[in-house]
């Protein structure tokens, strides 16, 4: 996890950097625990004057929480692959040769996820960046169309694409604003 302070004057002040170990990176208290003690390492003066935070991630990346943002399991990471009979699931309604026809994709993920027992407690699906996100402004279910992508989202008309629901999850897909937006 690295973290950058960046002054008015768009000048550096601080460079902040920690490393863990890849079954560390799978656990999500992990990674609030990191940036609660990147947050506190920012010096003083900075940290009371901070105008705003951006938090980006790997964007597959993901984890579905409860009602109150609770993770109900671990994450799966970008580079976790679901089974390849995914792949059969995805055809049914994905465009040909679609960014998110892979194993590793936010929906084949999702897809996988939903048939697994501890979905029926997920009620929504987040991405790495939209969980640390919540911690800091409690605003559940906010992603970027830059991680919404793998997703299915589509950048061209700005919603998630109608074949989208022919798959009938029954989860709260992340509402979807510009990169750098303000959440709060």
């Amino acid at each position: 996890m690295r973290g950058v302070v960046i002054d008015e004057n768009k000048c550096i002040v601080k460079k902040i950097q920690y490393h863990w170990e890849i079954t560390e990176a799978r656990e999500y208290v992990v990674w609030q625990k990191y940036l609660s003690r990147l947050l506190m390492e920012i010096p003083l003066e900075f940290r009371l004057n901070i105008h705003a935070i951006a938090i980006n991630g790997t964007s597959s990346t993901v984890l579905t929480c409860d009602a109150y943002g609770q993770p109900v399991q671990a994450p799966m990471m970008y580079n976790d692959a679901c089974p390849v009979e995914i792949l059969s699931e995805l055809r049914k309604n994905v465009p040909f040769n679609h960014i998110v026809f892979n194993t590793t994709s936010s929906l084949a993920k999702l897809i996988w996820m939903s048939k697994l027992s501890y979905f029926s407690n997920a009620k929504y699906f987040l991405h790495q960046a939209d969980w640390l996100g919540f911690i800091l402004h409690r605003k559940l279910g906010i992603t970027d169309y830059h991680n919404a992508l793998k997703l299915g989202y589509d950048v061209e008309n700005f919603q998630y694409p109608n074949w989208l629901e022919d798959y009938s999850i029954h989860i709260n897909l992340p509402q979807v604003v510009a990169p750098g937006t303000p959440i709060a």
